[in-house]
């Protein structure tokens, strides 16, 4: 009887172990069937996911009223589109060619503009879309440097565009009122901005007598002077964009005994168009208009 017994009990134990050893097997072959995509995966979380970006076209060449003529377009793409994508959604969308090489800076992009695009080798016979139809050079070039450089800044939350042509040389035209050439050095501000100076004193439509950075420096010493602050260094600083407009930003301070430390005391900045702005950092480190 107890050997009965004995070869029952043995039988059910194997029974038991052969079922407790299919387990992990069963289990190995389900992860690997529904294993999650890597981190490194290019692929969106969800399939059929897209990434909205926005199409900006600007047809205002300038103009102080600008309701109406500009206009934003929902773009979708499967991945995270970059500059370059976008410049080549406008030339399908325009008719026009946006070929250009675009780098990414600290602050924003420098935009190359190949040779061959119709920014630098002019319409000629391109059979231009239905809406983007341009009879002239002129219109043409502004309503392209202005759509990419408001569809980059829209899209990447930046200001800073530089515009370069052919390998990086100074983006120049042998006619554009009111301005041919674009320094490499000096954002690209719009086509309302330039506009909006060309008889800055008189001149002749051009922009000859806008404050450049050694003019600013020179203005904010001067208003340094008028409200007290005295600093034996005034540098300037760089360059920000003030209430949509390029300022040259200038700062007084002090150098180290050594001379290799700048300690700034007082922060100025001064517009191309002359509006001086100064920063209380103890008040928040807002820009201020100086009156």
């Amino acid at each position: 009887m107890k050997k009965r017994i004995c070869i029952l009990i043995t039988g059910i134990l194997c029974i038991a172990l052969t079922a407790c050893s299919g387990t992990p097997a069963a289990n190995t072959n389900a992860s690997k069937d529904t294993e999650a995509p890597s981190a490194t995966s290019s692929e969106p979380d969800m399939p059929g996911a897209l990434y909205t970006s926005v199409l900006i076209t600007d047809m205002s060449c300038g103009a102080a009223d600008s309701e109406g003529l500009i206009s934003e377009e929902p773009f979708e793409t499967e991945f995270e589109p970059d500059a370059a994508t976008l410049a080549s959604a406008l030339s399908e969308k325009t008719g026009l060619d946006f070929f250009a090489e675009i780098s990414e800076t600290e602050d924003g992009f420098i935009v190359d503009w190949a040779a061959n695009s119709t920014l630098i080798a002019n319409l000629d016979d391109r059979e231009q879309k239905e809406g983007f139809h341009f009879f002239d050079a002129d219109s043409m070039r502004w309503f392209m440097m202005d759509s990419l450089w408001r569809t980059l800044t829209a899209n990447y939350d930046v200001e800073n565009i530089y515009y370069t042509m052919d390998g990086g040389q100074e983006l120049a035209f042998e006619e554009l009122y009111p301005v041919s050439t674009f320094p490499s050095d000096v954002l690209y501000m719009g086509s309302a901005f330039y506009l909006a100076h060309a008889d800055v004193q008189g001149g002749e439509g051009g922009l000859d007598d806008i404050i450049d950075g050694d003019a600013a420096l020179g203005i904010a010493q001067t208003a340094m002077r008028e409200r007290g602050d005295e600093a034996p260094v005034v540098v300037l600083a760089g360059e920000e964009t003030i209430n949509g407009e390029l300022c040259y930003v200038v700062e007084g301070g002090s150098n180290s005994e050594d001379g290799t430390k700048f300690t700034a005391m007082y922060h100025y900045a001064v517009s191309t168009s002359g509006s001086i702005y100064y920063m209380d950092v103890v008040q928040g480190g807002d820009w201020s208009l100086y009156e």
